[in-house]
């Protein structure tokens, strides 16, 4: 499967390679030791009331899934008190080993989180309706994750099935109703990362045989068709170009007109956070050269995680000062 948001130590630590002894090198409050590039806008910061495992937003107010599996709204960045329980996002037959899936996304009128078992033996999506604690499941075998569409109302999973739809790529879902939206063009070994722009741009890629992960600008041209009608389409390698690719990919999200690509080997501290511009000329989509919008050359603290509200970057970071949530507008 493609990266996500795994880190290293949450607490900081003596570093072996680079000599600083994090439990008392000098944190910023709000950035801890990244540095943030010139122009980039630090709105600020909020800590991540304890327990919640996956953030998302929704109509502009922050959602969470929490560690025991339960929907809490958190508020509105950046007071974020953890509230009562909305719903439950596993099915009661599938309890015991779960993975919780690293996403929580909204389409405007309903939030999407997803699982998997361990042993594999299933794996859901799960649609919640957090005012009144609604949640309907549908089997979706490798979920990975998966974004809404607030013009459309729709989903778009990355994973191997949804529904009774199969295969491996992107699924379309609709109210209840799924269908096979793409499959990948690449060599395909796993499931990948899905964002989108405000100009309707997919950013959605898979993990590759060769173990690297590739992220592509698809089109509303080329997918909003499809999604609409239940069909599915083939990429057009002209009109989707790569918006980043390589083995040290852990997390995508999108805000604004840009993509922006978390960097760093699995089991150690994230090492950057690129901006990709992503815009469209007509029909097709357009992606510009990426540059670091935050690098973490102490490696004191880490960025596990990336979402958005479309219009501005939040990071979750961590360091010995906590948890939190750092908005950024590039």
């Amino acid at each position: 499967m493609a990266g996500g948001s795994a880190g290293g130590t949450t607490d900081g630590g003596r570093l072996p390679d680079g000599g600083v002894d994090c439990a008392a090198a000098p944190l910023d409050p709000v950035l801890g030791t990244l540095v943030v590039a010139a122009g980039a806008n630090v709105v600020g910061s909020a800590p991540l009331p304890a327990g919640v495992a996956v953030p998302g937003f929704h109509q502009g107010v922050l959602y969470g899934i929490d560690t025991t599996g339960s929907l809490r709204r958190l508020g509105t960045f950046p007071t974020l008190t953890l509230g009562p329980p909305l719903a439950t996002v596993v099915r009661p037959v599938d309890g015991g080993t779960v993975s919780q899936g690293g996403y929580l996304v909204s389409n405007g009128v309903s939030l999407l989180t997803g699982y998997t078992t361990f042993p594999e033996v299933g794996a859901e999506v799960v649609v919640l309706q957090p005012e009144d604690g609604g949640a309907q499941f549908i089997n979706a075998p490798g979920n990975y994750t998966a974004v809404g569409l607030t013009d459309g109302g729709a989903f778009v999973v990355n994973g191997k099935g949804l529904g009774t739809a199969t295969g491996d790529g992107l699924f379309g879902l609709r109210g209840l109703q799924s269908a096979v939206l793409a499959s990948f063009p690449d060599p395909f070994a796993g499931s990948g990362f899905t964002a989108l722009t405000t100009s309707n741009v997919l950013v959605v890629g898979n993990f590759r045989a060769d173990f690297t992960n590739v992220v592509r600008a698809v089109p509303p041209a080329q997918y909003g068709g499809p999604l609409n009608t239940g069909m599915s389409f083939t990429y057009s390698m002209a009109m989707a170009p790569i918006v980043a690719e390589g083995g040290n990919l852990r997390d995508v999200a999108a805000a604004g007109d840009a993509a922006y690509v978390l960097r760093g080997s699995f089991g150690a501290k994230a090492t950057a956070l690129e901006r990709v511009p992503v815009t469209l000329s007509g029909a097709t989509a357009m992606v510009g050269a990426p540059t670091n919008l935050v690098t973490n050359p102490v490696a004191c603290t880490d960025i596990t995680g990336v979402i958005s509200d479309r219009t501005t970057l939040y990071l979750t970071v961590t360091d010995r000062l906590g948890r939190r949530l750092v908005a950024i507008t590039p």
